[in-house]
């Protein structure tokens, strides 16, 4: 019995700590959403401490800035104009 469980636990596939070579910024909820915005903007990574709910706060402000400032091409006689999603509310 002992084997089985202990065969068990060796093939459970335990991921690695993500090594990183800088610091990552936190947010931590309830503050200014635009700091961590340009965080993830510019290409480096966000770490969500606290509650479930920062996550889902900071996504949701994510999806509300994209919709304002991401340009998409629409087609009018196939001459592309571009727009802001901001013109096409979902």
């Amino acid at each position: 019995m002992q084997d089985e469980s202990n065969d068990l636990f060796s093939k459970i596939n335990k991921p690695n700590p993500a090594l990183l070579k800088k610091e990552i910024e936190s947010y931590k909820g309830k503050r200014n959403l635009s700091e961590p915005i340009g965080i993830l903007e510019s290409g480096n990574h966000v770490l969500i401490e606290g509650l479930y709910s920062n996550g889902l706060e900071l996504l949701s402000a994510l999806q509300s800035y994209l919709k304002k400032n991401t340009l998409i091409k629409v087609f009018k006689n196939n001459v592309p104009i571009v727009r802001s999603t901001a013109d096409y509310p979902i």
